[in-house]
């Protein structure tokens, strides 16, 4: 019983990752915004940045730093539970 709920959790939250990293992607290609532009930027790597978006790293700095570039609320650009059409 126990392997099952780990099962359903794990799907659940991978389904919540690629919710949140989907919104981003969304969020960047409408303001025209690269990988490559936000590593100019921020001086981090797009191998670093892209794992933050992809949610493969946590880091709550680099998460900041993104939705201040991108002029979106942080809890908006980062929780699966915010409508970001609100």
């Amino acid at each position: 019983m126990g392997m099952v709920i780990n099962k359903c959790l794990f799907k659940t939250m991978f389904m919540r990752n690629k919710i949140i990293t989907k919104k981003i992607k969304k969020i960047m290609i409408d303001q025209d915004v690269t990988i490559s532009s936000l590593a100019k930027i921020t001086g981090y790597s797009r191998a670093h940045l892209s794992n933050v978006i992809n949610r493969n790293v946590d880091s709550l700095k680099v998460k900041k730093i993104i939705a201040l570039i991108l002029n979106i609320k942080f809890k908006e650009l980062w929780d699966d539970l915010t409508d970001s059409k609100s």
